[in-house]
């Protein structure tokens, strides 16, 4: 999600759509394809997603 969509993080909230947003400024959007330049990043994300879906 480049910077200009980030005007579209509180429509979710809005429409009352659990959701949840991370953002990382540095990385393309298909860094998740990366995941051996940015494992870090990428254990993150997936960290975040399994929290996520456990609570709903």
């Amino acid at each position: 999600m480049n910077a200009a969509s980030l005007v579209l993080v509180p429509v979710p909230r809005a429409a009352g759509v659990p959701h949840q947003h991370l953002h990382f400024d540095d990385l393309v959007h298909a860094f998740l394809n990366m995941e051996q330049l940015v494992a870090a990043e990428c254990a993150r994300t997936y960290q975040q997603i399994a929290a996520f879906l456990d609570r709903y």
